[in-house]
């Protein structure tokens, strides 16, 4: 493998996903008394609205997004935030890939995912519905492309985007 050729991931089901990573959950589980029933776990097929790449346009502090992931990717390098306005998510993330980021990237990272996912739900009625639908249900982002910081994979990983999932949940409800 080249230098520049990154290690593919092979996408999983949400079985294997389940079996890989149930140690993780159970632990986050632990975290979250407050939560009842089954874990979800794993963003996709009906809880594909949970993820980043659901089409839901958003405004986050005055610019508009075609989706979540875009808005976060966008928020990066406020030169070139325009640019993303209309890309599809995985573009987005391409893109992200590429910018030059802006010096408090690291120290933010985390609020500014927080503004998107509170704009997403409480911008699209029709996803607060489905986000307050999962009740008192623990969210955790289960993934096979290895993002260890927003979910969690190979049974480690911090599940932020599933952390604010659950705490915008909350705030909704009131």
């Amino acid at each position: 493998m080249t230098q520049k050729q990154k290690p593919r991931f092979e996408k999983k089901t949400e079985e294997q996903i389940w079996k890989e990573n149930r140690e993780r959950i159970s632990e986050i589980a632990l975290q979250h008394p407050e939560c009842n029933g089954i874990p979800i776990f794993h963003f996709d097929g009906q809880y594909a609205f949970l993820s980043n790449f659901e089409p839901s346009p958003i405004l986050v502090d005055g610019y508009s997004f075609e989706n979540g992931e875009a808005a976060f990717q966008g928020f990066k390098d406020m030169t070139r935030i325009d640019d993303f306005a209309t890309l599809r998510p995985s573009k987005a993330k391409q893109l992200g890939r590429q910018v030059t980021l802006r010096s408090d990237w690291e120290s933010i990272k985390s609020d500014v995912m927080y503004k998107v996912v509170f704009a997403k739900f409480s911008q699209n009625e029709h996803l607060k519905k489905k986000l307050l639908e999962t009740g008192d249900r623990l969210l955790v982002e289960g993934n096979w492309w290895n993002d260890k910081i927003w979910g969690i994979a190979g049974n480690k990983g911090e599940n932020r985007l599933g952390e604010i999932l659950m705490r915008v949940r909350k705030e909704l409800k009131k």
